[in-house]
């Protein structure tokens, strides 16, 4: 395993001739700890009450920081994803690191607005620095 994520984004390795893609999972890891999700609300005693449902990975966001992105790279997500998008299909998340392990069908999250999101002043001519992309599960 390793301390980056390793895998594929709509069936895009996260890697160019053999070189790794430095990318991190920053918001969402613990929505992949548990199958449960729930409400918790307090009762005029104070006596807490919670209703869970175990539904697996389904409506879990999750942000993936790719540090350093090959051109190349992100423009093969970018017509994975466009693709799927066409198609009204979900794609593929694979990915893994040293504690964290995501396997669904996604869409991009546009609840914020953009799903994915590069920083002004990043791109160099082979790689862009501080991408994010935003994911939801629909499985």
């Amino acid at each position: 395993m390793s301390a980056y994520l390793e895998g594929s984004i709509a069936d895009v390795d996260l890697e160019v001739a053999g070189a790794k893609v430095k990318a991190v999972l920053t918001a969402g890891a613990g929505a992949f700890f548990s199958s449960y999700q729930g409400t918790s609300r307090l009762g005029a005693d104070g006596t807490p009450y919670v209703q869970l449902f175990n539904v697996g990975t389904k409506g879990n966001k999750f942000t993936v920081l790719m540090e350093f992105c090959p051109l190349a790279v992100l423009a093969a997500i970018k017509a994975a994803v466009e693709a799927a998008l066409a198609a009204q299909t979900p794609f593929n998340v694979d990915l893994s690191d040293d504690f964290n392990s995501i396997d669904a069908d996604c869409v991009p999250d546009f609840s914020g607005g953009e799903w994915i999101t590069i920083p002004p002043g990043r791109m160099n001519g082979a790689y862009v620095r501080g991408v994010e992309m935003k994911f939801l599960v629909t499985e």
